[in-house]
């Protein structure tokens, strides 16, 4: 994470950090990064998704004549596929009741699916 860090963590500095350093609920410092309301996490929500792309080819009936069939159909199938944003740790079609933490938060699953219809 891009988090903010001082010269004694293990991890090394991180002075210009997105985000801020994160406090302990153990230590009772845990709203400090709450104090001040501020726009600073404030992200741009737009996002362009494909969401469902199926493509077929039914083959022509002079091919499938020819062995008794009445019409054939391939085809392939796709969920949840692309999803071009720039927003940090979030899917955008999920509510904003959920925080970072919350393990309800999964992401969409990719579906791919492949079929034949077959006509006698």
């Amino acid at each position: 994470m891009d988090y903010w860090r001082d010269d004694t963590s293990p991890l090394g500095a991180n002075p210009d950090a997105y985000f801020a350093k994160p406090y302990s609920v153990f230590t009772g410092e845990n709203n400090k990064n709450y104090q001040i309301p501020n726009d600073r996490y404030m992200q741009d929500g737009s996002y362009l998704r494909l969401k469902n792309l199926q493509l077929g080819y039914t083959i022509p009936k002079s091919v499938t004549q020819k062995v008794n069939i009445a019409n054939v159909k391939i085809y392939i199938s796709g969920e949840n596929l692309l999803t071009f944003t720039n927003l940090m740790l979030f899917d955008p079609e999920q509510t904003a009741r959920g925080g970072v933490g919350d393990a309800k938060l999964y992401p969409l699953a990719k579906i791919y699916s492949v079929g034949l219809n077959i006509n006698f």
